[in-house]
């Protein structure tokens, strides 16, 4: 299945979403969910979540 631009630049639900699933970002890449948005980093537990900047 193939994404148009739109569909991949929408905004997530949590901060995991925001980096994880379809948007598949990595460490430093901008990111947003429905309370923020900021940048990507790894927290305490190893996770891939959106830090609000």
């Amino acid at each position: 299945m193939f994404l148009s631009a739109g569909q991949a630049d929408a905004i997530a639900d949590n901060a995991v979403d925001a980096c994880n699933g379809s948007n598949n970002y990595g460490v430093g890449h901008s990111c947003a969910f429905a309370e923020s948005q900021g940048t990507c980093e790894t927290n305490a537990c190893g996770n891939l979540v959106c830090i609000p900047s």
